[in-house]
């Protein structure tokens, strides 16, 4: 889509008018204020305001039921369900605005967002960028893992509010407008709803995007694990709680529209290993099948193929892909599946329905735990552990791997 000047959209046309062409009703209570019933809410009386006033800021409209808000764009946007840039063409289309393409000129924004295809790529990018290494590492020495082994699966540290808090300091309207969208249809920030008067002030000033406009949806400071399909494509990310007794939310949250039964978390690496060591002449590939992302990067630490189903589950999905990777293989090669999962009850039942998936597409699959002489043996005072990443922290490389 060409770039557009949206100070110069929002000029040529009037909120009141969109309103209307998009099916609101309005009561004039004024010259430039009209009330109309909400639609985003079960709206019993007219309380949305449509504010056609241009003095202090933009026109713009205000639901003083809901907390909902913004100017023409946002309108249109959120009534017809579509995204930023066809909000824009929906509005130059109906209005007859001519689409200008931007002058060159460089800008601090426009060099963040160049290229970047999705929400996802651009939230990558700004997590690289802020990434804290230090906090990182001794995330990693609490958990007896080396900083290397996360850096490696491109794991970051997030701290509170890191996309909204840049999304602050844009200053281009249009290029602000664009990387606010794609993070928010992303599922990565969302829009602030306030109840209060306070929100009429400029829904979006000219001067960069308010912080208070928006706040991240991985709340609190998180540990963000990008996740790439088999074939190295970025699909999502995981955010996890740095602290267990955070009161930022769950524990893990995941960008919307996400779909964890569609993939399994570090397949593109543990896969292209697998390939590899067969070619390489490997005739017994060994593939560690985990529930979680900690329990998959450990056994990768130590130099193995583990992929984690992000659950105490598989999907159907899941074990295509494991089928198909055992089909790729040549047929002298055997392909071991030891699954991993918690020793818990929703762990030990996934295993065993995982288990019998698996001998069910005449795959060879294997359950691997440790008993309770090596459990003692790591901690005499024990005789269980919830799940191996808890069990295999207390081991050196070494006897993890005997």
């Amino acid at each position: 889509m060409a770039k557009i000047d949206t100070d110069k959209l929002l000029s040529s046309v009037n909120i009141d008018d969109v309103a209307k062409r998009l099916g609101l009703e309005l009561k004039a209570e004024s010259s430039s204020r009209y009330m109309a019933k909400c639609p985003f809410h079960n709206d019993k009386t007219a309380s949305l305001l449509i504010d056609t006033s241009r003095k202090q800021g933009r026109q713009h409209y205000h639901c003083f039921g809901c907390g909902v808000n913004g100017d023409a764009i946002e309108l249109v946007k959120e009534l017809l369900g579509l995204e930023f840039r066809q909000a824009i063409d929906w509005l130059a289309s109906a209005y007859s605005v001519q689409m200008d393409r931007g002058s060159g000129g460089k800008s601090p924004v426009r060099s963040s967002t160049k290229n970047l295809s999705s929400g996802l790529d651009l939230a990558m990018t700004q997590y690289k960028k802020n990434n804290e290494s230090a906090r990182l590492g001794e995330w990693a020495e609490r958990r007896s893992i080396s900083l290397a082994s996360y850096e490696q699966a491109g794991v970051l540290f997030s701290k509170h509010q890191t996309l909204s808090t840049w999304l602050s300091t844009l200053r281009d309207p249009y290029e602000g407008r664009t990387a606010a969208a794609l993070l928010e249809e992303a599922g990565l920030v969302r829009k602030v709803r306030s109840r209060t008067a306070a929100s009429l002030d400029l829904p979006l000033p000219d001067a960069g995007i308010s912080q208070n406009l928006y706040k991240d949806a991985f709340t609190g400071d998180r540990i963000i694990f990008p996740l790439l399909n088999e074939q190295k494509k970025l699909v999502g990310l995981a955010g996890r709680a740095v602290s267990s007794m955070s009161s930022a939310g769950p524990k893990y949250l995941f960008t919307k529209g996400f779909r964890k039964g569609e993939m399994l978390y570090r397949a593109d690496v543990a896969f292209s290993k697998l390939k590899s060591d067969a070619k390489a002449g490997e005739v017994n590939l060994n593939l560690y099948l985990c529930e979680g992302f900690m329990d998959a990067l450990r056994l990768e630490s130590y130099g193995l193929a583990a992929v984690a189903a992000m659950g105490a589950s598989l999907s159907g999905k899941q074990v295509q892909l494991l089928k198909n990777l055992n089909d790729s293989l040549a047929k002298e090669v055997t392909l071991t599946t030891f699954v991993c999962f918690d020793r818990d009850e929703a762990g030990l039942r996934g295993a065993a329905d995982t288990i019998l998936k698996l001998l069910g597409r005449q795959l060879d699959v294997r359950f691997v735990w440790p008993v309770l002489q090596d459990i003692r043996a790591v901690s005499p005072g024990r005789s269980s552990y919830t799940d191996p990443d808890d069990y295999l922290s207390g081991l050196s490389s070494e006897l993890a791997l005997n």
